[in-house]
């Protein structure tokens, strides 16, 4: 995927409507990835893919906490299926990423037949407080290798709030991670060793819960509140304040590298929050460690390279981009024969958080694609169409 050749979709309506313009508009690329997924679940599982679904949505409940928390999000995924022409429990299951994730990983476990993925997706950073400068919140969004050429970004208007949202995502999810036209931006990567439950909020609505916010409080607040379906940090930033919250099933905790609380990064393991997983499918399960050999190369790669001195959008870039660690790089490609691999670079993105808003973005592995800006669609210009 060049980045000048990623579809951007507008949405707009109501939720519904906005789902079914995403399922049509893009029905034979969901059509695509979905083929993909399917294909990945049966060789890792060896079952079929409908059976799969049905037994992950079946020992899970996330839909009233959906109802709950984010019901307009889910009015968009059925609208989505609507207008894709996939059964809406596929379309909900796809949209549960981090949850099928971890259901994957204490299904193999429990038969006997290894962890599956093993949870090293994403790295990411927040930047505030540098004097003459915007705050910046950016990570890589490294997910399955089968989601290169899928790749999309939404433009999506909330007629109810009246936010507009930058989203990156792949065809027929969701989000990845985005930015709204209040300032709000998030970014998340996964932490397979904090508890999770069945019953919680997926990362994918928790997300766009955040995108439903109009201040900094009000995006931690909600951050706080819900539960977690899944272990994960989210990074969140407005103009001149960010946050690096890991969250899990039982609490939500916020880590700071070092004495800067205008600074943060993350890789994919925990730091502030004790809310640990164990047994079946645990990273921890079976002498398996806290943090791996990859997230900690990638946490000390950004540690070096944004951890202190003036950081600006190349300097986010270039560690975006880098390849330090030769075996657990930051940006992380697919090789001849790696479709499968989980944590491949999809996109990378920086959310510059000045005024009017604007990401910069490349869809890809940033050390091979090239960046391009995103910014909102002019309001008057909007309005008069």
């Amino acid at each position: 995927m060049r980045t000048q050749d990623m579809p951007v979709v507008d949405l707009a309506g109501s939720p519904r409507q906005r789902g079914r313009i995403y399922g049509e508009s893009q029905r034979d690329r969901i059509a695509g990835i979905l083929a993909c997924w399917y294909g990945d679940i049966a060789a890792t599982h060896k079952v079929a893919p409908e059976s799969y679904i049905a037994d992950f949505m079946a020992q899970t409940a996330f839909g009233p906490t959906i109802e709950k928390h984010t019901p307009d999000v889910m009015e968009e995924v059925r609208g989505m299926a609507e207008g894709a022409g996939v059964a809406e429990q596929a379309m909900l299951a796809f949209n549960c990423m981090d949850e099928e994730w971890w259901y994957g990983r204490e299904r193999l476990a429990r038969a006997g037949g290894g962890r599956g993925d093993d949870g090293e997706h994403c790295s990411a950073l927040g930047i505030a407080g540098q004097p003459g400068l915007p705050t910046y919140v950016a990570q890589t969004m490294d997910i399955a290798g089968w989601s290169e050429g899928y790749q999309v970004l939404l433009r999506l208007h909330d007629e109810a709030t009246g936010l507009r949202s930058l989203i990156f995502s792949v065809a027929g999810m969701l989000m990845l991670n985005g930015m709204n036209d209040a300032g709000v931006a998030v970014c998340c990567n996964t932490l397979l060793q904090l508890e999770r439950r069945k019953d919680g909020l997926p990362v994918q609505f928790v997300t766009r819960g955040i995108l439903a916010q109009r201040s900094f409080d009000d995006a931690v607040a909600f951050t706080r509140a819900v539960p977690h379906a899944s272990g994960q940090n989210y990074t969140i930033g407005t103009a001149g304040r960010v946050v690096s919250l890991e969250c899990s099933a039982n609490k939500a905790a916020a880590y700071v590298p070092g004495e800067d609380a205008n600074r943060v990064w993350h890789t994919n393991h925990p730091f502030a929050n004790d809310d640990i997983t164990r047994g079946a499918g645990s990273p921890l399960d079976e002498g398996g460690v806290m943090a791996s050999a990859n997230t900690l190369a990638r946490y000390d790669c950004l540690t070096r390279r944004i951890g202190q001195g003036r950081v600006t959008p190349e300097t986010i870039k270039a560690a975006l981009a880098s390849r330090d660690d030769a075996q657990h790089p930051v940006s992380r490609r697919v090789e001849p024969g790696q479709s499968n691999v989980i944590g491949y670079t999809a996109g990378a993105m920086v959310y510059v958080l000045e005024s009017p808003p604007h990401m910069e973005l490349a869809a890809g592995p940033p050390c091979s694609t090239d960046w391009m800006s995103f910014r909102f669609a002019d309001r008057a210009a909007a309005a008069a169409e």
